[in-house]
């Protein structure tokens, strides 16, 4: 049920952006120079940012991040953003091994709760964690406004997928944050030595 609102959600917002003349695609339908030269224009603007090629981004395929996991915005034939959800239990898991006494006795009441409220219950010991990375994200400059509906975009290609969370990161200086921020409900990470937040938005069905 949830997931049937989250996609009727999405749909809306994506008939409405297709009025102003955005469509979202998948990246199975563009053509990759184009994708790799849209993710250097962004990453020139970002310290640290990875540097990519047509090679590199088709070395992926064998690491679990398909084209098809693009969510890519177009604007007048130009790329305006894109998000891909990249999972990665074919080659790093992480591992249920067990919870403190405490939590175990309350677990069974906590897992009830989130069943009713469409949220993701506590993973069964010994279980992989149902859990994806968002990876590269990227808006064209005066299109961070357009965040949200692509990481919503990105969360329907994680109910494909079986995932349950989703990770992104950022640096506390980068505006998109704030955007992200104001928009979804999420557990904050922070390393602050290097002062880069990562955000965990749960995927809820």
């Amino acid at each position: 049920g949830n997931l049937k609102k989250h996609r009727y959600a999405v749909e809306r917002t994506l008939t409405n952006l297709k009025g102003k003349g955005i469509e979202i695609i998948d990246g199975s339908k563009l053509n990759t120079s184009q994708l790799v030269e849209f993710l250097n224009s962004h990453a020139a603007r970002y310290n640290l940012a990875t540097s990519w090629d047509v090679r590199s981004l088709l070395a992926l395929l064998q690491s679990g991040l398909t084209l098809s996991d693009f969510q890519i915005l177009i604007n007048a034939g130009k790329i305006i953003g894109c998000a891909a959800l990249w999972d990665q239990r074919c080659f790093k898991q992480t591992v249920i091994r067990g919870y403190s006494r405490q939590f175990s006795m309350v677990k069974p009441l906590l897992n009830s709760a989130a069943k009713m409220f469409g949220s993701p219950r506590l993973p069964a010991i010994g279980s992989v964690l149902a859990h994806g990375l968002l990876s590269p994200l990227a808006t064209a400059p005066g299109n961070e406004r357009h965040l949200p509906v692509l990481i919503e975009a990105s969360l329907l290609v994680a109910a494909h997928h079986g995932l349950e969370f989703i990770t992104l990161g950022f640096s506390t200086n980068d505006p998109r944050l704030a955007v992200v921020k104001n928009k979804f409900a999420a557990t904050e990470f922070i390393r602050s030595e290097e002062r880069r937040v990562g955000k965990e938005c749960r995927s809820r069905w």
